[in-house]
């Protein structure tokens, strides 16, 4: 989907993808160490694979509070989670927006 861009874009893929992204060390050149899980799961590792043609996954890349890496919140308030994730290439210059939509 992104091979396409010329990589003097930036490339920003924003979304819901329901991945839980771990810690894993062998990753940890595209999600980073500041994941808010220890386990990843198997949207994740689709994440990843995805991610790993050039970007980086921003919201987990960078170190942020807990509170503010949940993305969803459990209706009893006992479970945050973060399933949202920006994933987006830090060393260009320019912009582009990639966004697919569907209409009901």
């Amino acid at each position: 989907m992104l091979k396409g861009i010329p990589r003097s874009r930036i490339r920003i893929v924003l979304g819901d993808f329901n991945a839980k992204l771990g810690k894993k060390n062998i990753f940890r050149s595209i999600i980073g160490n500041h994941s808010l899980h220890n386990i990843t799961i198997e949207n994740g590792l689709r994440l990843i694979d995805f991610a790993s043609g050039g970007i980086v996954v921003k919201s987990t890349i960078f170190p942020h509070k807990n509170i503010y890496k949940g993305t969803w919140k459990a209706p009893n308030g006992r479970y945050v989670v973060a399933i949202s994730f920006d994933n987006n290439n830090l060393s260009v210059c320019s912009l582009f927006v990639a966004m697919e939509t569907t209409m009901p």
